[in-house]
């Protein structure tokens, strides 16, 4: 459930030692890679300090590096979200600044 899931990534941040505000579910990415189905769960956070744990980068420059179709629809999801029109979200976290920061996902179904 939603409880779970939010408690799955707060375990992943912490255990990383990882300070952060703003924890917020933003939604589901559905994906379907040959006969899989996956769902994402997507949650976004900022983080309080610089961290060796994840490597940020533009959401351009995110997009250029080899990044998965399925970390694209989350992309995607997220920046229209942000801008208004989705609804829905990962294991995505972005900064303030709009750049994002790959992280493995705690709970993939």
């Amino acid at each position: 459930g939603t409880d779970e899931d939010a408690r799955a990534v707060q375990d992943f941040l912490e255990d990383g030692k990882l300070q952060y505000t703003g924890l917020q579910r933003r939604g589901v990415v559905s994906h379907v890679f040959s006969h899989i189905n996956m769902s994402y769960v997507v949650y976004t956070a900022s983080l309080s300090q610089a961290t060796e744990m994840f490597e940020f980068a533009s959401t351009e420059e995110f997009l250029e590096k080899g990044t998965s179709t399925a970390m694209k629809k989350v992309v995607k999801f997220l920046t229209s979200s942000n801008s208004g029109s989705g609804s829905g979200g990962a294991s995505q976290k972005r900064r303030s600044d709009g750049g994002a920061a790959a992280a493995p996902d705690p709970k993939q179904r």
